[in-house]
């Protein structure tokens, strides 16, 4: 269960800063939300997660923008 609550954690970060800047490459979405200080692999599944609810929605494999779930 805290994996998840972790990971939810990580959806929340990754969509608060989509929200700002509304399309970023995955290398400066990670540097936003400062990945490197996360447990190892949660960055990747809270960005999977994201991806899955469309709360994130992927244009390539390095570039994501704010899922349409989400408010404009």
């Amino acid at each position: 269960m805290a994996i998840h609550s972790h990971v939810d954690a990580g959806v929340e970060e990754i969509v608060r800063v989509l929200r700002g800047y509304r399309v970023l490459t995955r290398a400066r979405l990670a540097d936003a939300v400062d990945a490197a200080e996360w447990p190892q692999g949660m960055f990747e599944d809270a960005l999977r997660r994201a991806v899955e609810q469309g709360r994130v929605r992927r244009l390539s494999d390095e570039l994501l923008e704010i899922g349409p779930s989400e408010p404009q």
